[in-house]
């Protein structure tokens, strides 16, 4: 993303045209949210075509979904009461982002990528293997 701004007048002399344009690149500050124990998390998520962020989600409440799991340390994702879902998450060294992997029986079935958005809470979009033509923005939120 990037800001632009220019001016143009009449009658400045030619050697003053050099400040009359600036751009700002602005730099994306998310929280640190780290993962430091065993926990349960929330995942909210709708699903569709063309969907980019989990707002979208937002915007139509009861296409909303949600779904538990727990957060195991060493990176283990246990869904109670569902023994053939398991999953693998990890997060990057500065606690930004999270990234986890869900399988069914041993094959993978969707990918999360997503960002702090909170001090509990990252939003990301999630995509299903096969490839498929939906997908899925989450929240996911501690406790």
């Amino acid at each position: 993303m990037s800001l632009v701004a220019s001016a143009s007048t009449s009658g400045e002399p030619s050697g003053a045209l050099s400040n009359n344009s600036e751009s700002l690149s602005p730099a994306f500050d998310y929280p640190q949210v780290a993962i430091e124990q065993s926990t349960p998390v929330t995942n909210s998520h709708c699903t569709g075509t063309n969907l980019s962020s989990y707002f979208e989600c937002e915007l139509f409440p009861s296409s909303i979904s949600s779904h538990t799991a727990n957060f195991e340390f060493g990176g283990e994702i246990i869904f109670p009461g569902l023994a053939e879902y398991t999953g693998r998450w990890e997060q990057n060294p500065t606690t930004k982002n999270l990234s986890f992997t869900y399988f069914d029986t041993g094959t993978k079935v969707l990918e999360f990528s997503g960002h702090a958005v909170d001090q509990k809470c990252f939003e990301g979009i999630s995509k299903f293997f096969p490839v498929s033509t939906y997908s899925s923005p989450y929240r996911v939120c501690l406790p």
